[in-house]
């Protein structure tokens, strides 16, 4: 999806007009236009003040690499995002609960040990295969639904690679969005 794509729809997400975006921002309107056509790219200082007001971090809406805070539920789900893109994790997906357990690749945990920490001592609980459960707090907030309509539909795309299912090209798109709409979450962490 492009920066100017991503602009609009979390825009349209929070419900500001183009202009509005232009007024709380400060940039022109006609240059807020341009880059949502993607007739001009945002430079660095234009993202930074265009995802303050869109409430997301600027990685999201730019593929520039700027330091990564991990400070709202937002900054969790697009770290969860990337690593599932980078394919360093797996979701578990439990209908019937409406649970989602978060399953390491099993590359990855070659690399690391677990450690306990009431006992202080290295555990291992099996080299190939660990998974995280998510805690009832996340589950109860009101992000959660649109995480849990990810991951299936995450799955629904896996499962389309290479089919040539109809539709998937509308579930990407539709993916797409939830991606991001997800990292406007910005109930804070430590509240959790």
């Amino acid at each position: 999806m492009t920066t100017g794509k991503k602009i609009k729809i979390l825009r349209k997400n929070i419900g500001f007009t183009g202009k509005q975006l232009s007024e709380l921002t400060g940039i022109h309107h006609v240059l807020i236009r341009k880059y949502e056509t993607d007739k001009n790219i945002p430079q660095n200082p234009h993202i930074e003040k265009i995802a303050n007001v869109l409430q997301v971090r600027p990685y999201v809406i730019s593929k520039n690499d700027f330091s990564l805070k991990l400070e709202t539920i937002g900054d969790l789900y697009g770290v969860i995002i990337y690593l599932y893109k980078a394919r360093f994790i797996d979701f578990i997906i439990s209908p019937t609960s409406n649970n989602i357990d978060i399953e390491i690749n099993s590359t990855i945990t070659q690399l690391f040990d677990l450690k306990n920490h009431e006992t202080g001592k290295t555990e291992i609980v099996n080299q190939n295969f660990y998974t995280i459960s998510l805690i009832q707090k996340l589950k109860e907030m009101p992000s959660y639904d649109k995480f849990y309509k990810l991951v299936t539909d995450y799955d629904k795309l896996k499962n389309a690679e290479g089919n040539h299912i109809i539709g998937t090209e509308k579930l990407n798109e539709e993916t797409e969005i939830l991606e991001l709409e997800l990292q406007q979450s910005t109930e804070l962490l430590k509240n959790l």
